[in-house]
């Protein structure tokens, strides 16, 4: 309906029907019809590598958190059969394992008096920032370098540090597809086609009825209609797909419940084992 009204309150306008009737009488309809061919072929052929790019990047994204996800369990296992016994490692160990998936899994951190709360900001750029201050944090602050350090003698050592190697490789994958790489002119350029095609296409539409009559014009309308419709679902899509999958209402293809579903077990494991030690220390 609102495609309907734009449509015919620019027709029906005095001064456009002259203007359209002087395109018709000096062959310009032809170069209006090239510019509006011309800016569908390239908002197509740039929104369709702009989906693909982006939806692989979420494709990545999802591969990594499995694969995290897993080798962190098997850390947990391994942690269970080497250092059960010794008290003190076997708590430390473990609770590096729950700072690691709380603070770096669930892309979040801790404040900086070091109260280890977690702090959620409603900031774009807190998000978009994020993963490169993941992977920019002092070794001293990486819950994995001190497995790595406590571990570091004897031969389980040389297994755990395979295993947390391949889950660094698994989080700089995670972390790199969290970035956001395409700019802000790219979806800006799409949105300029996107207005020129719709600014266009009624000037050359409305030409047509000198042919077709004002019939042809009620068909046109519907057509209208159908390109807003279209141009706007390609452009929600898009956004949908650029916003940062761990952010507040991150949309449609926010990560976090899937996150939520995987780690669940695996937090209530750590709690349970933790709990577990504190009570044999009261007994």
């Amino acid at each position: 309906p609102i495609a309907d009204l734009i449509y015919n309150h620019i027709v029906s306008q005095p001064l456009a029907a002259e203007t359209l009737e002087l395109i018709l009488t000096d062959n310009s309809n032809q170069f209006i019809q090239n510019i509006h061919n011309l800016a569908c072929l390239t908002f197509a052929f740039l929104s369709g590598p702009t989906y693909l790019f982006l939806y692989k990047q979420r494709e990545t994204l999802y591969y990594s958190l499995f694969d995290e996800v897993t080798l962190a369990k098997s850390l947990v296992e391994q942690i269970a059969l080497m250092s059960r016994g010794r008290d003190d490692m076997y708590e430390m160990l473990l609770d590096c394992v729950r700072r690691y998936v709380r603070e770096d899994l669930r892309a979040v951190v801790c404040d900086c008096d070091g109260n280890n709360n977690i702090v959620v900001s409603s900031s774009d750029s807190y998000y978009t920032d994020l993963p490169a201050k993941l992977i920019s944090r002092k070794p001293m602050d990486d819950p994995m370098e001190t497995i790595l350090y406590v571990t570091s003698v004897g031969e389980p050592g040389e297994m755990y540090g395979t295993t947390v190697r391949e889950l660094r490789k698994a989080r700089a994958k995670r972390l790199g597809a969290l970035q956001v790489k395409m700019p802000e002119i790219n979806m800006q350029l799409l949105y300029a086609l996107a207005g020129i095609c719709l600014c266009t296409f009624p000037v050359v539409s409305a030409g047509s009825r000198t042919v077709g009559g004002v019939a042809l014009l009620h068909v046109q309308q519907i057509q209208m209609g159908g390109v807003v419709f279209a141009f706007g679902c390609v452009l929600n899509f898009l956004n949908e797909l650029r916003r940062v999958p761990t952010e507040i209402g991150g949309g449609s293809y926010n990560v976090d419940d899937v996150l939520e579903t995987m780690v669940k077990g695996l937090e209530e494991e750590l709690d349970a084992r933790l709990k577990e030690k504190t009570v044999s220390y009261t007994d």
